[in-house]
C-alpha cells in the first residue's frame, strides 16, 4: 500500500497511526504519556507552529487542544476540555475569551439562541462608528440609536458635552437622578429626581446646590432664561424674582367666568382682621422666613375668610390672600359711600343750621328795628 514517486510518499491501504497500532482516522498521532504535539515549520526562516493535544493529567490545560507558536513559545489558540476557546489566553473560562485587540469587519450577531443569551462587557468598549440598539434592519442614524425603552437602574447617565434628544417616547429613570455638570465643576451638586414620599404622594425634587441660605457667598440659583436673558430666578434661600410686573397673571376674561356677583359687606369683614407682628419657630422651612414678620394668624383669619386658609398633609395651617385687591377696592368703595353719606348728612345739617341762622338773623333785625322805632318815639315825646 505504500508508494513512492520522487520525493512523494503515499499510502492507500487505510488509516495511518503514529504511536498507535489502531488508528481510527486517516491519520492519528498518539502517545501513551505526556502531550502529543505535531510540528509545522515554514521554510526560508518561517515560524515553527505545533498542534498539541495536552495530556489529561495537567491541572489547568489537561485535555486541551492548542495551536502553539513555538518560535515565541506562546499558545495562540486553546480549546479546553469544556469546549471553551481562548485566543491570547490559555485559560478561557467561558465559550470564547479573547485577550488583546480584536477587529471585526461585518455583522456580528449575539444572542441568537433560545432563550437569547446576554452580552457582558467587563472592561471598556470603544466604538468608532454608530451603535444601534433594536433598529435592525435599518442602520443606526447617530452615535447611539435606540429603538425602544432605555432603563437606567441604580446608575448614572452623564452628558459632559452635547445633548440628549428624545423625539418620540419617554425617558424613564426608576431609581436615581438626572445630574448636570462634571465632578470637577465645583462642589455644588445639581440634579433632578423623583421622591416617593408616601402612598400616592410623590414629588419632583430639583436640587440646585448645597448652599441653602443667603450667606457669603450667596446661595445657589435656579434660573430660567429666554433669549439669553434671565426671566425667572429662584434662590436657595427661598427668594424668587421675575421680569415685568411683580405679579403672576390669572385669567380674567368675562367669557371664562360664570355666576358673577357683586362683592358686598367687605369693609366690616376686613375690619375684623387683626394684623400681628411675630417670629417663626422654624424660619428655614418653606413658607417661613427669619426675623420679625408682619402678617396674620391663620386660625384668626379662617372664620372670616375661610377660602384663604387650608391645611397641609402635616396638619399645618397655610394661607394666601387671593382676591385681596378686589376686596380692597370694594372696601374703599364702601368706605367712600359711608363718608359720602356722612358728608351729605353733615351738609344737610349745615343747610338747616344756615336756614335757622338766617331766621334768627331776620328776627334779630326785626327786634333791632323795633327798638330803634321805640327809641325815636320816646325821644319825640320827651321833646314835646
Amino acid at each position: 500500500p505504500w508508494a513512492t514517486d520522487g520525493g512523494t510518499v503515499s499510502y492507500t491501504g487505510g488509516n495511518v497511526g503514529i504511536g498507535t497500532t489502531q488508528p481510527s482516522t486517516v491519520l492519528e498521532v498518539s502517545r501513551t504519556t505526556g502531550d502529543t504535539e505535531i510540528g509545522i515549520v515554514g521554510g526560508d526562516g518561517g515560524r515553527r507552529w505545533t498542534l498539541q493535544s495536552s495530556n489529561g493529567l495537567e491541572p489547568d490545560l489537561g485535555g486541551s487542544f492548542q495551536i502553539i507558536d513555538r518560535t515565541a513559545n506562546e499558545a495562540r489558540l486553546v480549546i479546553n476540555d469544556m469546549g471553551h476557546v481562548g485566543i491570547g489566553t490559555p485559560y478561557p473560562d467561558r465559550a470564547l475569551v479573547v485577550v488583546g485587540d480584536t477587529g471585526l469587519f461585518g455583522d456580528v450577531r449575539l444572542g441568537t439562541g433560545f432563550p437569547p443569551s446576554n452580552t457582558i462587557v467587563d472592561g471598556n468598549t470603544l466604538l468608532n462608528g454608530n451603535v444601534g440598539i433594536n433598529p435592525y434592519p435599518f442602520a443606526p442614524q447617530d452615535r447611539l440609536h435606540v429603538v425602544g425603552n432605555v432603563l437606567v437602574n441604580n446608575g448614572t447617565v452623564r452628558l459632559e458635552s452635547g445633548h440628549l434628544q428624545v423625539d418620540l417616547g419617554d425617558v424613564l429613570i426608576e431609581t436615581g437622578r438626572i445630574r448636570f455638570g462634571v465632578s470637577n465643576d465645583n462642589s455644588d451638586p445639581i440634579s433632578i429626581a423623583r421622591a416617593n414620599i408616601s402612598s400616592d404622594y410623590s414629588a419632583l425634587v430639583i436640587n440646585i446646590g448645597d448652599n441653602p441660605g443667603a450667606g457669603v457667598p450667596p446661595g445657589d440659583d435656579l434660573i430660567i432664561q429666554a433669549g439669553g436673558s434671565n426671566q425667572f430666578i429662584f434662590r436657595s434661600n427661598g427668594q424668587a424674582a421675575k421680569t415685568g410686573v411683580p405679579f403672576w397673571d390669572t385669567i380674567s376674561d368675562r367669557r371664562a367666568k360664570h355666576d358673577i356677583e357683586p362683592l358686598t359687606g367687605v369693609l366690616d369683614r376686613l375690619m375684623q382682621l387683626e394684623g400681628r407682628v411675630f417670629s417663626y419657630n422654624e424660619p428655614n422651612q418653606p413658607g417661613a422666613r427669619e426675623g420679625r414678620c408682619i402678617g396674620f394668624i391663620a386660625q384668626e383669619v379662617e372664620p372670616i375668610f375661610p377660602d384663604w386658609v387650608s391645611t397641609d398633609r402635616e396638619g399645618m395651617k397655610i394661607m394666601h390672600t387671593a382676591g385681596f385687591e378686589a376686596l380692597a377696592v370694594e372696601a374703599m368703595r364702601e368706605l367712600r359711600a359711608e363718608k359720602d353719606a356722612e358728608l351729605k348728612a353733615i351738609r344737610g345739617e349745615n343747610e338747616s343750621l344756615r336756614q335757622e341762622n338766617e331766621a334768627l338773623r331776620d328776627r334779630l333785625d326785626a327786634v333791632e328795628n323795633l327798638l330803634d322805632t321805640l327809641v325815636r318815639e320816646a325821644a319825640l315825646e320827651k321833646s314835646h
